[in-house]
């Protein structure tokens, strides 16, 4: 069987349950717990961590991609000595002695993705894998919505909207995995502030599921799933990531998911099943 990921970065489990958003609950849901061993730096899940684990399998302990990017190896071990580690400027240093940072993609990696083990395979923006980082480093400041930042997001999300649509379509494969950051920008910016716009961001995810499913082969496991959810800063104003992540299938199954590492052999087996 063919297998369709929509994976949506920061779906919080407990809004699809509360405006009942049945294309993304799908036949079976359910949330799972992220635990310490995916917050890296964080005292909450950290998106390159969970996703790195989501595609490989593997412990974090085990793939060792706690960022969306790297100085290179040599780099990246220098900047992690307690001297070093203790200059709050170190970045900014790099920078003006021509030390930059590029994004973690595939060739970065120690071990084979799901995208390596399937193929033909299609993957759209998956961090840690071929994330396309122009639009990542946003000038972000969650307690300041901006017009123009507002814009600049779902104007990111129309451009993967387009092209997943488009792929979809003129592409054979068999693995399909695309990724929207959209539900993890506005809850940051409205959890808290202004429910409603961010509940219309949650109705626009639901379309977006049921158009892909319209467009789904009729024997392909469409598998949607979030690697944390969204609640509440300690500051009253802005979201942050919570514990938890969200998953749904369209296929009826008695089996569950008890961490995001489960998925990768599952995955395997959907598609061998014929």
């Amino acid at each position: 069987m063919n297998v369709f990921i929509l994976a949506l970065d920061g779906l919080e489990y407990c809004l699809v349950e509360k405006y009942d958003l049945k294309y993304l609950k799908q036949t079976v849901y359910g949330k799972i717990e992220v635990g310490k061993e995916y917050t890296a730096k964080y005292d909450v899940p950290y998106t390159p961590v969970v996703w790195q684990s989501f595609i490989t399998g593997k412990k974090p302990e085990e793939h060792g991609i706690y960022s969306f990017t790297t100085y290179g190896r040599f780099w990246d071990r220098i900047r992690k000595l307690p001297v070093i580690r203790s200059i709050k400027i170190k970045a900014k240093i790099a920078w003006k002695i021509g030390i930059k940072p590029k994004a973690i993609t595939k060739n970065h990696l120690r071990h084979k993705t799901i995208f390596d083990e399937i193929g033909p395979s299609i993957a759209i923006d998956v961090p840690t894998y071929n994330l396309v980082t122009e639009d990542w480093f946003l000038k972000f400041k969650p307690s300041h919505a901006t017009e123009e930042l507002i814009k600049t997001i779902w104007k990111s999300y129309q451009k993967r909207k387009e092209k997943t649509f488009n792929l979809m379509s003129h592409k054979e494969w068999k693995l399909f995995m695309a990724y929207f950051r959209i539900p993890d920008l506005l809850g940051h910016l409205y959890f808290v502030k202004y429910p409603l716009k961010l509940m219309n961001c949650y109705l626009e995810l639901n379309q977006l599921a049921r158009q892909i499913k319209d467009r789904l082969q009729k024997d392909t496991v469409m598998l949607i799933v979030s690697d944390h959810g969204m609640q509440a800063s300690k500051d009253g104003v802005t979201g942050t990531h919570s514990k938890y992540a969200f998953w749904s299938l369209n296929i009826k199954t008695d089996w569950k998911p008890k961490d995001i590492t489960d998925f990768y052999p599952k995955i395997l087996e959907w598609v061998k099943d014929h």
